[in-house]
């Protein structure tokens, strides 16, 4: 697997590195002193720090002077299917999600818009969150409600396909 999120390599500013940065982002979220936390970064947190939480002002000392290193956290997420979902939703606001049906794996949960995490603080967070319910600061795919598209067809197919085997469809 890929690394979605991890320490920052020496030489890089600030702690954590996010190699997919803005397709990725709705999903790892952040770790930020001016923004907290977000995404897998706050849920995993206490496995991440490899420590129970223990309120904000442990989460300061500890962004200041990191701690022994946590666990990885695995998840399904296939970051090439991940890129190429964000990149083809063009910057349009949406959500893709591709489930590999056999497993029930999640291998991608692209959201759009999104904003890079090693953006510093400043105009385009700021920016971020006036856009509210619409904006970067939002994972669509999990935060907003869609209707589903084209799914129901897959079914009509699957069913009509069952109904009468070994007849060509023309489409």
């Amino acid at each position: 697997g890929r690394v979605l999120a991890g320490p920052a390599p020496p030489g890089m500013k600030g702690n954590r590195h996010y190699p997919f940065g803005e397709s990725a982002f709705p999903v790892t979220g952040m770790r930020s002193v001016a923004y907290g936390l977000s995404g897998l970064e706050e849920a995993m947190d206490s496995n991440l720090r490899a420590r129970a939480p223990k309120g904000f002002f442990r989460f300061l000392r500890d962004l200041a002077r990191p701690g022994r290193p946590g666990d990885d956290v695995v998840v399904t997420l296939d970051a090439l299917v991940q890129q190429e979902a964000f990149e083809a939703m063009e910057g349009r606001e949406g959500a893709v999600a591709a489930i590999e049906v056999a497993t029930g794996e999640i291998l991608a949960l692209a959201s759009s818009p999104s904003i890079d995490p090693a953006v510093p603080p400043g105009i385009p967070w700021v920016e971020a969150e006036r856009a509210g319910r619409h904006g970067p600061l939002v994972n669509h795919a999990i935060q907003r409600r869609y209707f589903p598209g084209s799914t129901f067809k897959v079914v009509v197919d699957a069913a009509w396909r069952e109904m009468h085997p070994g007849e060509a469809v023309t489409v």
